[in-house]
């Protein structure tokens, strides 16, 4: 299992290879949104390219991702989708709420292609299954 801060997950975030073995990676996420008030935002997002940008050289890893809403011990509220898309996955996680939930792969995900990001004060606790 490995734990993150906010401060760790702003900006670039991290890598999700640093914690998962690559091919078809089932991760299970508690995230908790410690501030009191306003939503935290959870990213699950495809390495950009020089310009900032997706292109069609980025892999497409948020479109082979299906998220199963079982939250684990401890959660308190579903996260509410905010964006789905070929290269960008996202959350919205309400203030003091605590959400859980499993992604499984539908296609090769290529874990070092991948960046978890967020913002507010979200912390995040990831387990591989």
């Amino acid at each position: 299992m490995a734990s993150y801060t906010a401060a760790q997950l702003k900006g670039a975030g991290v890598l999700l290879a640093d914690n998962i073995t690559t091919g078809l990676p089932i991760a299970k996420f508690l995230i908790t949104n410690t501030t009191s008030t306003g939503s935290a935002y959870f990213t699950f997002e495809t390495v950009r390219n020089s310009n900032g940008f997706y292109d069609s050289s980025s892999p497409t890893n948020g479109s082979g991702l299906v998220r199963i809403d079982i939250p684990p011990v401890g959660a308190t509220t579903v996260p509410v989708d905010l964006i789905q898309d070929n290269y960008i996955w996202s959350i919205v996680i309400p203030s003091g709420g605590v959400c859980g939930f499993t992604f499984i792969p539908t296609s090769q995900v290529d874990a070092s292609t991948v960046y978890l990001r967020g913002t507010g004060g979200i912390s995040l606790e990831l387990t591989q299954t």
